[in-house]
């Protein structure tokens, strides 16, 4: 039945009455829709005059959605040095990151942002991570460490005693 034929005294009245009806579908299978989903599809015909959900193109499409753990590293760790202690409020360190233009928000949302962050372990400290991934960025972009002495680099001398 038609949300516009059946009985109420208003719209909303007329899609809840059509939402406790039953419908058999071509192969005897039954329906029954909520009275949001009948109302999301009578507003669709009233607005576009379609009555199936026609496929919609995603606003970003063709634009890369995903974003690298080592990319949220180093946004990471570039705000980081802005709060007193570690963070535990991923929502302040996704705001730093976005207002620095390190990250985007079409590029990440927040909740994307926080489970990567647990995911992959980027709030915790190097030597409490155990996460694969991390470890090996840790390892490629580890800051040399001043104690090594190379063949090519000059050694001190040692104080006399």
């Amino acid at each position: 039945m038609s949300a516009e034929f059946a009985p109420g005294n208003s719209t909303v009245e007329r899609i809840r009455n059509v939402s406790t009806q039953v419908f058999t579908g071509d192969d005897n299978q039954r329906f029954q829709f909520t009275w949001r989903t009948i109302q999301t599809w009578y507003s669709r015909y009233k607005k576009d005059g379609v009555t199936t959900t026609t496929p919609r193109l995603r606003a970003d499409r063709g634009l890369p959605r995903k974003v690298e753990p080592e990319q949220l590293l180093e946004a990471i760790e570039q705000v980081l040095p802005s709060f007193h202690k570690t963070p535990k409020n991923m929502t302040a360190v996704y705001r730093a990151c976005i207002e620095r233009g390190l990250l985007r928000r079409e590029q990440v949302a927040r909740t994307t942002f926080g489970r990567l962050i647990k995911q992959h372990e980027l709030l915790k400290p190097e030597a409490e991570a155990k996460n694969k991934v991390r470890l090996a960025f840790a390892k490629a972009h580890a800051k040399p460490d001043a104690s090594v002495v190379t063949a090519n680099s000059f050694s001190p001398r040692r104080p006399r005693r």
